[in-house]
């Protein structure tokens, strides 16, 4: 069919196929998606230069702010800004064979690790004089700077006054008291804190051991001695001067009368099962039960050498032992009702298998039995808890 198109200004009638007309020509799509595409690509391009535009100018905007902050006066929003940037923390473990001191990350990797035998000194001044040396070598060898570390946490085996930061009567130390915060502040000019060794351990499992899923822990170590470290509900238990959970004092009912190393008092959980009394204890054990001819044992390792061997005096002698260590650990049940009770020290952590199945056979039931289990965080576990102390106060 055709049609004739009327003429315009003068121009020769053209005819039209309406048929030709229902179809577009083949190169009008092709020309059109080129169109398009160029049109798409210049608008991406427009996109990108905007983009661009903006992350240039939200750096320069950040960058100064930074600038600001740093030439105000405000010293609490310097120290916001700066803040994630202090990823390490000097800890220190003051214990009863050891000083040690380590540069922990937030992250719970130890990246140096110092220690030296602990002074046996009446002056306190030695061993903070060693305490000063050795984190100067830590710090030294790390090639950190001191802008990196968040501050100086302490844990000590031994009696605290958080008050007024110090040491008081350390039972392995032969001077009576130690004060080391000061000095420490003045040579790093960083934050100290000071903590017993037990508070900062379990503080240590909530963040980097196997209390971090539970509310209410109780870590326990026992070592030459027996102490105890509480989170109830979260909050750090530490009594009003910080000495909170000497629990190796608790009196068990034990029928020998038999006297603390401590000297003030009978039937302590401590007098009986740490490390410096076992062999007290198995002495004395010996002549109730006349053992003839006694052995002669000067540490706890040896009686434990001698249970490896099936020596049947000296596995008679850790069964009561282990109705000893299940009695304090009933005790910590009831006072504490905690999820999760977490065992550290020399004495369990060199006989785990020993210590473990003692306390689960024969812990009481009057409330129900926690998981108890070991720490992972091993010797470590006081170290761990100052650099913990540090990134996360405890209210």
């Amino acid at each position: 069919m055709l049609l004739t198109r009327l003429p315009v200004n003068g121009a020769k009638h053209r005819p039209y196929d309406l048929h030709a007309l229902s179809t577009p020509p083949a190169f009008t799509l092709s020309q059109d998606q080129t169109l398009k595409e160029k049109f798409a690509l210049s608008q991406d391009w427009d996109n990108s230069k905007n983009l661009s535009f903006l992350i240039v100018k939200g750096l320069f905007a950040l960058s100064i702010l930074w600038f600001q902050i740093f030439l105000s006066s405000d010293k609490i929003k310097r120290e916001e800004l700066t803040s994630f940037m202090k990823r390490f923390a000097i800890a220190i473990d003051l214990g009863a064979t050891n000083l040690r001191v380590a540069l922990i990350s937030q992250r719970g990797k130890i990246f140096q690790k110092k220690f030296v035998p602990t002074p046996q000194s009446r002056s306190s001044q030695v061993i903070i004089n060693e305490i000063v040396s050795l984190i100067q070598t830590t710090i030294k060898e790390s090639r950190i700077t001191i802008n990196q570390i968040k501050g100086i946490g302490i844990s000590a085996a031994a009696p605290v006054d958080i008050n007024k930061g110090k040491i008081v009567n350390p039972p392995n130390i032969p001077c009576r008291e130690i004060s080391p915060i000061e000095t420490l502040k003045k040579k790093f000019h960083l934050p100290v804190i000071l903590y017993n060794d037990c508070a900062a351990a379990v503080w240590g499992e909530k963040y980097f051991g196997k209390g971090k899923k539970y509310k209410n822990i109780v870590y326990i170590t026992i070592s030459s001695g027996i102490g105890g470290g509480i989170i109830s509900n979260n909050r750090l238990l530490l009594g009003r001067s910080g000495s909170a959970g000497e629990i190796g004092h608790f009196n068990i009912a034990a029928p020998y009368n038999f006297p603390c190393g401590c000297k003030k008092g009978i039937n302590h959980w401590e007098g009986f099962c740490s490390g410096n009394n076992l062999p007290r204890f198995f002495k004395f054990w010996q002549k109730t039960h006349n053992i003839v001819p006694p052995y002669r044992i000067h540490n706890a390792k040896e009686i434990f050498d001698l249970a490896k061997t099936k020596d049947k005096i000296v596995l008679k002698f850790l069964k009561e032992i282990n109705k000893f260590n299940a009695l304090g650990i009933s005790n910590v049940i009831v006072a504490y009702d905690p999820e999760i009770i977490i065992l550290g020290g020399a004495v369990v952590l060199n006989n785990q298998k020993i210590i473990l199945s003692g306390i689960k056979n024969n812990v009481e039931k009057y409330l129900p039995t926690p998981k108890i289990v070991v720490t992972s965080l091993k010797n470590d576990v006081s170290l761990f808890g100052a650099a913990a102390l540090l990134f996360w106060p405890p209210n």
